[in-house]
């Protein structure tokens, strides 16, 4: 029997164990003035068990075979689009507060934009980390028949990965849920990247996801409002209505200061209607201050370091990609909630990642980390490398290629 040697980084597991427990208190601490099974609220009690499977399900990710995540890829590209058709269905979908993104199964409620984003992350690094491109030389190219039989038929054909993920991140606006489509663009972008996409194909996909993004903020009126108000909460007519989430947040943050106010003593969780979710870190920086707040930061910025740091490590081109991935995954969503609490940004519906109430997120998450360990995996006595079979998805090679013939090629 052969047996397989696991690179498992013990540093990572107690950084995202101990993100994980200070999210259980900062829940706990948010919900309990909510009076919703008094001193441990539901919340807390939910959160908990989910950590516990959380934690079982990076285990089990861990055991698993690099050439299995290559292969489950696909399984979750289709099972993506599936459960954004199950959310829509009657009897399985179910809505909350206007929007149709969760299946609820009894008294569980799963939210699937959570693990699409880590489902679009490996498709894209195992189809990006099995392809190299062949450019064909410009002297050999006649006419517009062979430019686009040689050169835009290949691109468009490598780059069907991506327009697949972009088709993922549209249905996950419709739902609507635009700041989770904006997590998975963004991802995808990091991914492509780092494969070796050239600097014209980038500015283009660059181009259409801005395009695209700004086409969804105005054909909804309620999203450019949101974004209009934003600029004026602290006027008369926001403050108490389309301003509330964020001035109450900036309030709570001014009154923390450098210390904070004590445990317990916080009163912006009493205020926001969803303290325990995308303003949880309002509450953290009322009780504990600046100082709170930038533990909490430190914490998810090691995470987010680490995985990049593994990625330049990763013995193959597929466990590279998927680790920036997770590691852009992490680090956008951080700064994108922080700057939702602090004012930057308006309130768009990003969890902090580890923290914030939701037991989707927090299992996608601790899979995702632990798919990122299981890809670092290595053979007794023979360790694998990125070379060219499993190596850069580039939309241009940059190997020189040597033809049948022995001449070189600029690829």
């Amino acid at each position: 029997m052969n047996l397989k040697k696991y690179v498992v980084d013990p540093a990572m597991f107690w950084l995202c164990l101990a993100a994980s427990g200070v999210g259980l208190i900062a829940i706990w601490d948010a919900g309990y003035a909510r009076n919703t099974g008094g001193i441990f609220p539901r919340e807390l009690r939910w959160q908990a068990m989910y950590l516990v499977l959380a934690v079982v399900a990076y285990y089990l990710c861990t055991r698993m075979s690099p050439k299995v995540w290559r292969w489950l890829s696909w399984v979750g590209l289709l099972l993506s689009f599936g459960s954004l058709i199950a959310v829509r269905m009657p009897g399985i979908g179910h809505e909350i507060g206007g929007a149709q993104r969760w299946l609820k199964f009894g008294p569980v409620t799963v939210q699937p934009s959570e693990f699409i984003k880590l489902g679009a992350i490996m498709f894209l690094a195992s189809t990006m980390a099995g392809h190299t491109a062949w450019q064909a030389p410009k002297k050999a190219i006649q006419n517009f028949a062979q430019r686009l039989d040689r050169i835009w038929v290949p691109k468009i054909k490598r780059g069907f990965p991506f327009f697949l993920v972009l088709a993922l991140a549209v249905l996950v606006e419709r739902q609507p849920d635009l700041a989770t489509a904006g997590m998975i663009v963004a991802a995808s972008l990091a991914i492509i990247i780092v494969a070796g996409v050239t600097r014209k194909s980038l500015l283009i996909f660059a181009a259409v996801s801005a395009f695209a993004v700004g086409f969804a903020i105005y054909e909804q009126p309620y999203r450019l409002n949101r974004f209009k108000v934003h600029e004026q909460r602290w006027s008369q007519q926001n403050i108490l209505d389309g301003g509330y989430q964020t001035v109450v947040s900036e309030t709570a943050l001014a009154r923390g200061g450098f210390f904070g106010v004590g445990i317990g003593n916080g009163s912006a969780k009493t205020s926001l209607p969803a303290p325990t979710t995308d303003f949880v870190l309002a509450t953290v920086g009322e009780e504990f201050g600046v100082l709170g707040v930038l533990a909490i930061v430190t914490l998810l910025a090691l995470i987010t370091v680490r995985l990049y740091v593994q990625a330049a490590r990763a013995p193959t081109a597929f466990a590279r990609l998927a680790l920036v991935g997770l590691s852009v995954w992490i680090g956008v969503q951080t700064c994108v909630s922080v700057m939702m609490v602090n004012g930057v940004l308006p309130p768009i519906g990003i969890p902090l990642p580890f923290i914030s109430y939701g037991g989707s997120s927090l299992l996608a998450l601790w899979m995702g980390v632990g798919i990122g360990m299981s890809l670092q995996r290595t053979n007794i006595g023979q360790k694998e490398v990125a070379q060219p079979e499993t190596g850069s998805y580039g939309w241009r090679d940059r190997r020189p290629r040597v033809s049948s013939a022995g001449s070189r090629r600029a690829g």
